[in-house]
């Protein structure tokens, strides 16, 4: 989900990927202040849209310069060449829009990874950046990183792209290392070039480098999750992020990594939700499958922060009360000194909004994967958790936290909670969901 205001409305972009039998949909909503309930704007489909095709899996709003505002949605499922010789199943692609005057969407291109190869999932995850086009390399240009976490090069560091004819080739089926890739629009022309592409310094088979994504504001900071690398000899597939900066080309400067091994590599350990701040000085890593005594899969949070002396490690947060199957962490929105968590499996049958005293002194009551939502606050101590958000009627597998947003434009603060649903207002094809607004 993204939030925007546009002409005195707010408005709220959300991707269904399951939608249209998993061919997928993009709706945008509005409203204004007067309005007590959101208004249905504009439904998107893939020109083309083939079962499967996931599209909306991610989705980011940016600035193009003088191109506008653009829309930029992962279509992680997409296949090339259907019914060629060289078919590629899954190989990927990223859709653009451009918001109109008249304020609806209009599709612009779609763009696929110039070394695409079956079954990368190119599009899984996006973020904001700025890179230098390869056109006009003392500039810097608007434009997306794209993750690709089961490309299958087994190449190192970062490169050019225009050098992806010589270090980008699959080294077998299966791989999973991982990829990013940045694209940019050329302000003098309005063409959009590829500008790098950018893999682990470490690369490790199935480590999936890319399958979280997190930029900040300016674009010059980027986060790339890798759930399934085997960044330290003791922990075999724990996860690791790297964070890059971009100066003359993206640099690693910190690398987490998790000290928890795993018995296979999966995408749902340390590393495979990350969130960045507006400034790039937070950076919240999500391990939603970390066990917590004996409460499995009860899920944590990690937070680093960036100060004068680089990188630290600040804090590690838990649920008030751990449970098992909670998945803590399976969702996260970081600011600089606010951070939504969510736990999309969390069983409490409280509703509503609950302070932290309520939290703490919680007993009874059980409703299977009703889910929640936890607010913390930075503090001169640290991470306190400040509230937890409930689905007003909690139900049985609705997921409450599966996608957050947040806006806090003048005039419209509000945090945006998305939920699955067995019936619900909102609905697109045979998919059905739910969202709240706090």
């Amino acid at each position: 989900m993204e939030t925007y205001v546009f002409r005195g409305e707010a408005k709220l972009t959300i991707g269904i990927p399951e939608a249209n039998g998993g061919a997928g949909a993009v709706v945008t909503l509005a409203r204004t202040k007067g309005e007590s309930s959101w208004r249905l704007v504009q439904t998107l489909t893939l020109p083309g849209a083939r079962y499967g095709d996931d599209f909306g899996r991610s989705l980011r709003l940016a600035s193009l310069g003088t191109g506008g505002t653009g829309m930029f949605v992962g279509v992680p499922g997409f296949d090339i060449g259907v019914n060629t010789a060289d078919q590629k199943m899954n190989a990927g692609a990223v859709a653009l829009y451009v918001l109109g005057n008249n304020d609806l969407w209009t599709w612009k291109a779609t763009f696929t990874a110039p070394n695409a190869g079956q079954g990368d999932e190119f599009g899984t995850s996006l973020a904001v950046v700025v890179d230098t086009p390869p056109s006009s390399p003392s500039t810097r240009e608007p434009g997306i990183a794209v993750g690709a976490p089961f490309e299958d090069s087994p190449a190192q560091g970062v490169f050019r792209a225009d050098a992806l004819a010589t270090v980008g080739g699959d080294a077998a089926a299966d791989a999973d290392y991982g990829a990013v890739y940045t694209l940019v629009r050329n302000s003098a022309t309005g063409a959009f070039e590829w500008a790098s592409y950018i893999k682990s310094d470490r690369p490790t088979e199935s480590a999936y480098f890319g399958y979280a994504l997190g930029g900040s504001y300016f674009g010059d900071r980027l986060a790339v999750g890798a759930p399934g690398a085997s960044r330290l000899p003791e922990a075999p597939y724990g996860g690791s992020v790297n964070v890059f900066h971009l100066g003359g080309q993206w640099v690693s400067n910190v690398v987490a990594a998790s000290t928890s091994p795993n018995a296979k590599p999966l995408t749902s350990s340390f590393g495979s939700v990350v969130s960045l701040s507006r400034t790039g000085q937070t950076l919240a890593i999500g391990e939603p499958e970390a066990d917590i005594g004996l409460a499995t899969s009860a899920g944590r949070v990690h937070v680093w922060a960036y100060g004068g002396s680089g990188w630290q490690y600040s804090a590690m947060l838990n649920a008030t009360q751990p449970t098992s199957r909670e998945r803590f962490g399976k969702t996260l929105l970081a600011l600089d000194d606010k951070l939504w968590v969510g736990a999309p499996e969390n069983n409490s049958a409280f509703a509503g909004v609950q302070r932290k005293d309520q939290v703490a002194a919680e007993a009874g009551g059980s409703v299977g994967g009703a889910g929640a939502v936890y607010q913390f606050w930075r503090s001169s101590s640290g991470w306190d958790l400040w509230a937890r958000l409930k689905s007003p009627s909690p139900i049985a597998n609705e997921n409450f936290g599966r996608s957050i947003a947040y806006s806090d434009a003048i005039g419209y603060t509000y945090t945006v909670v998305g939920a699955d649903a067995p019936s619900a207002p909102i609905s697109t094809g045979t998919t059905k969901g739910r969202f709240y607004t706090y």
